[in-house]
């Protein structure tokens, strides 16, 4: 297929690798335009995931999400119809085209008018806004060149504050809200972590506070690693990590968070489209060579609209001459800042002192984002527990620490009461290390709500965080956790939709808005929610579980029973099928579900066997897993107000009775 191809106002050149829009070329870059030619080529048929996985990266092995990622795409620019999604097999090209001579199809009717112009996987001076995009918080949309330069070239050369400090003596942290200048911050640290003192009134509402203008928003790229042996993939993480943490410190600036910019790595997507996909206006990249006892840092800050490089340098030294490079960048990033122009001085670092233990606390981080399973979450548990045996006084990772011993200790994997405390334990420490560590106060939020149940001290800790950070990601997921066990859903669903617009890449996030959703009966838009979750992450824990929850909400059980054969969370999938096998009439399958999650999952899951009791009609029964529950400091107790599964026991008075011992509203 040589002659162009013809939508309306639309053409694809297969043989010059363009899609025209109106007359304008559309950047959609090279993978996508991969994919693209294959189902043109094969419109007669299905083409299957494996076939495009191979044309867009021949010999590699990449997740099934990156297609995803290339279909949504090419579905925002030709329109959702012209490329069908075939269950279980592929997709096919279905929109109607003809070559140049043809009369035009549906797609020219919808008014396609996409103002991007870019050759395939090459940058244009012309680039415009890219298509590869959620909406992110309305921004403004031009760069102030003059002090935002400034701060981020200062940043670039305080590497000699945070990565070269990691092995050697370090500072102590300092923050624009220290314990010293702040006596509330001890208050709410370590002296009075369970809460004595009374609770605020309220927390800022989500999307209080204005939103960051777009010329002073950035992402920090994971570095490439381009020596020969590539073998310093977790030192590049590591200066990412350190930049990212040294400007997300500076109130001035909107910094994309960690997971969302560590997410795009190994993705071949075009600077235009990261920046939109993050919701900032710049981007910051680079890379490190090692010649022997030589190290290269290149880095280049890029505006992201044009392609613009505002700013880029590169950085010779010698391994031996760590310590002495300190002072020198040190001072080089004090001269540039030049202070007057933000007035405070630059934000710390709170990095490790010991290069072992920051890489091990980077890899335990990586291995989070992909946990699926117990043996998952004990190699987490594993690289961060080394992390801290490096270094025992890394305060980042004793607060990294306490959030994996508690997820470990609410799945079931670790017992749970000792679970609770190693992780109280953990961001204790990490608060005794620096009292005002952002990491260490959401830590302590999410003990303080999912196993202490005391919600004036959680509301606190959160209130702070967001004080300082409006954000801060963790404290506005655990911010809707809070409000929804209190019963505010839409406050509870607001927060969330905050947390995605500053985070729009963690799966998780979108999972605690579809909860939120599902339990306000807004079941269209839980599921939508849903599948954007999947599509950042198809083997996303509790997904399909929210599903069959929707399923049965609906009356369709045969859809539910679908959507627990999918979810990887085996507790669950026991709960879902008692639960539908009792709504068919098929009571010795429901009981044998149930029999399987009382044997199980007796001593962590007590709330979940009292929701099965309760939807099956033996009150008694379920009111004495529901005690159980309590006395097992069960996390799900949280939720008891509002599962729509424990509605046949909540005219009993022992109902009320629960929900004034949890100190819930009735």
């Amino acid at each position: 297929m040589t002659s162009p191809v013809r939508f309306g106002n639309d053409d694809v050149r297969l043989s010059g690798r363009q899609l025209l829009v109106g007359g304008q070329p559309v950047h959609i870059g090279a993978r996508a335009f991969d994919v693209l030619s294959l189902l043109m080529k094969h419109q007669e048929r299905v083409v299957t995931k494996e076939e495009l996985l191979e044309a867009a990266w021949p010999g590699l092995v990449v997740e099934e999400n990156n297609l995803h990622v290339q279909i949504n795409t090419l579905r925002k620019v030709l329109g959702r119809d012209a490329i069908t999604t075939v269950p279980g097999q592929g997709y096919q090209f279905t929109a109607s085209w003809d070559t140049e001579s043809g009369t035009g199809s549906d797609l020219g009717s919808r008014g396609i008018t996409p103002q991007t112009e870019l050759s395939a996987g090459q940058p244009s001076a012309a680039a415009g806004t890219p298509v590869d995009a959620p909406a992110p918080k309305p921004r403004s949309a031009f760069l102030r060149r003059g002090a935002w330069l400034a701060l981020v070239l200062a940043t670039l050369l305080a590497i000699g504050f945070g990565q070269w400090r990691l092995l050697g003596p370090r500072p102590k942290a300092e923050t624009s809200a220290s314990p010293g200048t702040n006596p509330g911050i001890i208050g709410i640290g370590v002296e009075q972590l369970l809460g004595s003192r009374p609770q605020a009134e309220t927390s800022a509402p989500p999307g209080g506070s204005p939103a960051k203008a777009v010329d002073h928003s950035i992402a920090v790229l994971p570095f490439v690693d381009m020596s020969e042996k590539k073998d310093l993939e977790y030192f590049c993480d590591g200066l990412s990590e350190e930049l990212l943490d040294l400007l997300s410190r500076d109130p001035q600036l909107h910094v994309a968070s960690r997971t969302s910019a560590f997410s795009i790595k190994y993705k071949s997507v075009d600077l235009p489209t990261i920046a939109r996909m993050l919701g900032v206006a710049n981007v910051l990249e680079g890379s490190v060579r090692r010649s022997g006892n030589e190290l290269r840092i290149s880095a280049q800050l890029v505006r992201a609209d044009d392609g613009y490089q505002l700013w880029s340098q590169s950085y010779d030294r010698k391994l031996g001459d760590i310590f002495q490079i300190q002072d020198e960048i040190a001072s080089s990033a004090v001269r540039a800042l030049h202070l007057s122009l933000l007035g405070e001085s630059l934000p710390s670092s709170t990095s490790s002192k010991s290069m072992e233990a920051y890489t091990l606390y980077l890899q335990a981080q990586s291995l989070l984002m992909h946990t699926r399973t117990k043996a998952d979450w004990e190699k987490v548990d594993e690289y961060a527990h080394r992390a801290i045996s490096g270094d025992a006084t890394f305060a980042l990772a004793w607060a990294f620490f306490s959030r994996v011993l508690s997820a470990e200790a609410q799945l079931g994997y670790i017992a749970s009461a000792s679970g609770w405390e190693a992780a109280r334990q953990a961001a204790v420490r990490s608060l005794a290390l620096d009292p005002a560590l952002l990491e260490g106060h959401a830590a302590m939020a999410g003990i303080l709500i999912r196993h202490d149940w005391n919600w004036a001290a959680a509301q606190k800790q959160i209130d702070w965080v967001l004080q300082q950070d409006p954000d801060n990601t963790f404290a506005m997921g655990w911010a809707g956790y809070l409000a929804q066990a209190l019963g505010h859903q839409d406050r509870a669903i607001a927060f969330y939709q905050n947390a995605i617009a500053s985070d729009p890449l963690d799966p998780d996030k979108y999972n605690l808005l579809a909860q939120g959703l599902y339990l306000k009966g807004r079941f269209g838009e839980a599921q939508m929610v849903l599948r954007e979750a999947l599509a950042l992450n198809s083997g996303q824990p509790l997904v399909h579980w929210t599903l069959a929850r929707i399923a049965i909400a609906s009356g369709d059980p045969a859809a539910a029973l679908a959507e627990l054969d999918r979810e990887p969370y085996e507790q669950m999938r026991l709960v879902g099928r008692a639960v539908v096998f009792h709504a068919q009439g098929r009571k010795a399958e429901s009981d044998a579900s149930l029999g399987e999650l009382e044997h199980k999952y007796a001593e962590h899951a007590a709330v979940d066997i009292a929701i099965v009791h309760a939807y099956r009609g033996e009150i008694d029964q379920a009111f004495v897993w529901l005690d159980r529950g309590y006395q097992q400091r069960d996390s799900d107790c949280v939720f008891v107000k509002l599962d729509p599964l424990l509605e046949n026991i909540r005219a009993d008075p022992r109902y009320q009775a629960f929900l004034r011992k949890m100190k819930l509203p009735a």
